[in-house]
């Protein structure tokens, strides 16, 4: 009987628990916003989570530059800063060669011999370059010439040369040359005139050589001497020899058609009032005024 009575005091205790039990889950359903989420974590003991969801870092991580990339950047910026400082630099270089031409050759229209006074040179040739020194219009330490000279003569000066080192080198020879047979050819000529000046140019490396195109003879030498008829083609292969080796050639050509009139009598030589147009010539490929 007591035995009973026990019995009966448990069964109620339990079902009394599970009331409240049953209470307080059907309480948090009725008043959770969110029944089925998870429970939060005491503030502090968030989950080391990555902001985003896990591609979001991933992305994020496959965006991070490698050392070795960012070296690849700073170089290919280095390259194109080089290539614009370079390119300004050039620019700068070609506007200070402008401005000095243009001041030089307006020295020139004041007086051809100031402007040469005013560079670094020396002149090479035959008696027609001699006319500079022996008028009185150049320094004659600098005109290396002498009557029938041809190119093959220019090694005569090589000690003298290479002793005022020249930054500009005018070059003028071939009327005595055609007449000597050595060279028979426009060719065969403007070969020899290749090899000399590359000789000479071993003693002024960085010197600016200039060819000037063989002054053609006039009547009534023109016509004593056949293979004087043949200048314009030995012009051609000096010009094409020029253009191929790095010098410049000076075309005395339209010179020669406006001012043949101040030729001397023989129509071989040129009188003292021909030398001004003939340097101020010379100049102005100096100066870049005109191309060849």
């Amino acid at each position: 009987m007591q035995d009973q009575k026990k019995s009966g005091t448990a069964l109620k205790l339990i079902i009394t628990v599970l009331v409240y039990v049953l209470a307080a889950v059907a309480g948090y359903f009725l008043t959770a916003e969110d029944p089925f989420a998870l429970p939060l974590l005491p503030a502090g003991e968030e989950e080391n989570v990555p902001a985003g969801d896990g591609l979001e870092a991933e992305e994020s991580a496959g965006e991070e530059k490698s050392p070795a990339g960012e070296e690849e950047e700073q170089a290919e910026a280095g390259k194109e800063k080089g290539k614009k400082t370079k390119k300004e630099t050039g620019k700068e270089r070609r506007d200070a060669e402008r401005k000095k031409g243009e001041e030089l050759m307006a020295l020139a229209e004041e007086s051809p011999w100031k402007a040469f006074e005013s560079i670094d040179y020396c002149m090479i040739g035959d008696s027609r370059v001699s006319g500079f020194s022996i008028y009185g219009f150049l320094d004659q330490t600098r005109v290396f010439a002498e009557d029938g000279a041809v190119i093959t003569m220019m090694r005569d000066y090589y000690t003298s040369f290479e002793a005022l080192s020249p930054e500009r080198v005018f070059i003028s020879f071939g009327i005595n040359d055609m007449l000597t047979g050595i060279w028979n050819g426009p060719q065969v000529y403007a070969d020899a005139v290749l090899k000399e000046t590359n000789a000479l140019k071993e003693h002024a490396p960085d010197a600016v050589y200039y060819i000037n195109s063989i002054l053609p003879a006039l009547p009534p030498a023109l016509y004593d001497k056949e293979v004087w008829q043949q200048v314009p083609e030995y012009n051609e292969a000096l010009r094409d020899m020029c253009r191929e080796n790095g010098f410049i050639y000076v075309d005395n050509g339209p010179l020669v058609e406006e001012h043949g009139n101040l030729y001397a009598g023989d129509g071989i030589h040129v009188g003292p009032d021909f030398y001004s147009f003939w340097g101020k010539n010379m100049l102005s490929f100096y100066a870049g005024e005109q191309e060849a």
